[in-house]
């Protein structure tokens, strides 16, 4: 079982040390397994703003609109006022095409036989 808070002061010194090796312009952003997402991703968000990160990627699975959920509703509208060029991946929505790739895949290979 998950604790469900993390502790600012965990994430207040772990986020600096990604940014220490490397010049990160793009970041994929996934939400700590916590019942509030906004505040440690917000920090981390303005963070990486500050050491030259200008697009995320906020990844979501649900098909609500941006600032719409109690969990990444926030997230996501802050971004959308943040400046950045930012992007949300539903990856949800990609299930229903494994059918029809395999589908066709396999008519591929067929024509090729």
């Amino acid at each position: 079982m998950h604790d469900l808070r993390l502790e600012r002061q965990h994430y207040l010194t772990t986020y600096p040390s990604a940014f220490l090796k490397h010049s990160i312009d793009a970041v994929f952003l996934v939400g700590p397994l916590v019942l509030d997402m906004y505040s440690p991703m917000k920090e981390f968000i303005q963070l990486a703003k500050a050491k030259g990160v200008r697009r995320f990627v906020l990844l979501i699975a649900s098909s609500l609109e941006v600032a719409d959920g109690l969990r990444m509703g926030p997230v996501s509208k802050y971004l959308s006022e943040a400046n950045v060029e930012w992007t949300v991946l539903r990856p949800c929505w990609f299930i229903g095409m494994w059918d029809f790739a395999s589908c066709v895949f396999e008519h591929i290979l067929i024509q090729r036989s």
